[in-house]
C-alpha cells in the first residue's frame, strides 16, 4: 500500500477501529500489542505522555507496542510516521518493541534493559525524575 493510498484512507476512516484496520492492512505486523499504561516504578513516563495528551487535547489511552519506527525504504517509513501521528493524536503513545518491557505480573510497560541504560545516563546529564534503582523485569509493588 502507497503512502498516498494510506493518507487517503485515512482521510475516510470514520473510527479507531477504521483506523487501527487500515494500520493492520498497510503496516502489517507493525502493531505488536497494547498496553494500558506506565508501571507506577516511571511516574515521569506516564506524566510525558499526560503532557503530549493535553497539547492535543485529548485523554491518554493506550500504548502501541510496534515493531519499529525507522525504515531504510522511505516510503515505509513516511507510513510509520503518519500512522504513528495519527495515533498520538487520539491519545496512543506508539513505543518500539526495544523500548519496552511489559511486567509478567501486572501487564504494565516499564522501560526495556537498553532504555533504562539510556534514562539513567539522561538523569546522570541533569535531568530529574525518580526510577528505581537498578532496572528490573517487574514492577517494584510486583
Amino acid at each position: 500500500m502507497s503512502y498516498e493510498n494510506v493518507k487517503n484512507e485515512l482521510v475516510q476512516a470514520k473510527s479507531m477501529e477504521d483506523v487501527l484496520s487500515l494500520i493492520d492492512r498497510g503496516a502489517p505486523g507493525w502493531v505488536l500489542g497494547f498496553v494500558s499504561g506506565f508501571s507506577p516504578d516511571y511516574q515521569f513516563l506516564a506524566d510525558n505522555w499526560n503532557k503530549v495528551c493535553e497539547k492535543n487535547g485529548v485523554s491518554p489511552t493506550q500504548l502501541v507496542i510496534v515493531r519499529t519506527l525507522e525504515s531504510n525504504d522511505e516510503e515505509i517509513k513516511k507510513i510509520y510516521d503518519l500512522f504513528a501521528a495519527v495515533l498520538t493524536s487520539s491519545g496512543f503513545l506508539v513505543r518500539r518493541i526495544v523500548d519496552i518491557h511489559i511486567c509478567g505480573s501486572c501487564k504494565l510497560a516499564l522501560p526495556s534493559q537498553g532504555y533504562y541504560e539510556t534514562i539513567v545516563q539522561n538523569k546522570e546529564q541533569g535531568s530529574e525524575f525518580n526510577i528505581p534503582e537498578t532496572w528490573s523485569s517487574k514492577c517494584s509493588s510486583c
